[in-house]
């Protein structure tokens, strides 16, 4: 279907039920929804569940980026419950948060709570207080129709970002608008492309500031001299926020980050900060649970039989860790450190990480039987 803005006719759907269904019988273990970015947005939730359908008869989890994280996250929410409950596919919620208010954060824990009497649910969550994505996203979703030559075109247009500037000042019904939510200050370029490698790890509002103009029009000029090339994070919630949803017993953990400059500390730090810190120095959860959560359900949530425990005859994928240690050290400020404790790392019972370093193995696909 391209970038169009429609529904899929019959033999369009058939087409993408049959992808779907390849792509399973070939080994992929979710079907993904990225209901926020284009063209993903366009699907109505008739055509997820047609789809969802296909998903059911492999028993894959449903991973979707649901539509609105903002004021609109119950609805979103509910949307992939309803998609879950009508195709019989079991669901897992990508990246679970509350980005607007975290008065919703109860109701929506009490939302999924609802929900897993009757179907297979569970979330992720990266154990921070900001997302990442590209900057491009912060455009309203006609803005982006048409790819990206689409929206390069509109950027140069003085009538378009005029258009598009007023969406963001004063938004659009429905409309996840993370800078109004969140605010340049709380928006950081993590990466760009040239000529701009040195916006990385400035706020929008530092970068207004060094220009001498407005946010949103340095959000315009970022993008098209980078050529869409930026990506961001934005800073959205307080710790407690976050460890409310860590908290939570269908928890699971989310690492998803993107390489560059100044990315995201989760790219590092994720799996320590959720064990290290909230579980072994905090007591969020018992240590045991963290580790089934980092290892055995999130296996199991992935219909991946042979790892996730240390069993003879599965895979020996093995994190030895110093409990004394083990902790996040990757910053905001310096987000590209590795955490401290992690004495050894074998991967299919290859030896890829000693001494604080890689060992330069590449397992290939080599499994070796687990030694107890």
């Amino acid at each position: 279907m391209g970038g169009d803005r429609r529904a899929p006719s019959r033999a369009e759907l058939r087409r993408m039920q049959d992808e779907v269904r390849l792509g399973l019988e070939a080994g992929a273990r979710t079907l993904s929804f990225g209901l926020l970015y284009l063209p993903g947005a366009y699907a109505e939730t008739d055509e997820l569940v047609a789809l969802a359908e296909v998903a059911a008869e492999f028993g894959a989890p449903l991973v979707p980026h649901v539509r609105n994280e903002g004021t609109g996250v119950l609805e979103a929410v509910g949307e992939m419950i309803d998609v879950s409950r009508r195709s019989g596919a079991p669901l897992h919620v990508s990246h679970l948060k509350s980005a607007a208010d975290e008065a919703l954060i109860e109701p929506l824990l009490e939302l999924l709570d609802d929900a897993a009497r009757d179907i297979a649910v569970t979330f992720d969550q990266y154990p921070y207080g900001a997302g990442s994505t590209v900057l491009v996203a912060l455009l309203p979703a006609w803005a982006q129709e048409g790819g990206a030559s689409g929206t390069l075109a509109r950027l140069v247009s003085s009538a378009e970002r005029a258009r598009i500037a007023r969406d963001l000042e004063r938004g659009i019904p429905g409309w996840e608008n993370w800078l109004a939510m969140v605010g340049p200050a709380n928006v950081v370029i993590t990466n760009a492309a040239a000529p701009n490698e040195d916006a990385a790890g400035k706020t929008l509002a530092e970068l207004a500031a060094d220009r001498g103009g407005d946010p949103i029009e340095v959000v315009f000029d970022l993008l098209v001299e980078s050529e869409l090339d930026v990506t961001m994070l934005q800073h959205y919630a307080s710790e407690d926020a976050v460890r409310r949803i860590a908290a939570h017993r269908l928890h699971l953990v989310g690492s998803d980050a993107i390489f560059g400059a100044k990315p995201h500390p989760r790219l590092y730090g994720t799996a320590a900060r959720f064990l290290g810190r909230f579980a072994m120095r905090e007591g969020l959860v018992p240590v045991e649970e963290a580790v089934s959560r980092l290892t055995a359900r999130a296996a199991d949530r992935l219909a991946l039989r042979d790892r996730g425990r240390i069993e003879a005859g599965l895979r020996a994928d093995l994190v030895l860790l110093d409990p004394e240690r083990f902790l996040d050290t990757a910053t905001y400020a310096e987000p590209q450190r590795h955490p401290d404790g992690v004495v050894a790392v074998w991967v299919a019972g290859r030896a890829v990480w000693q001494d604080g370093a890689a060992t330069g193995e590449r397992p290939g696909g080599v499994v070796r039987e687990a030694r107890r």
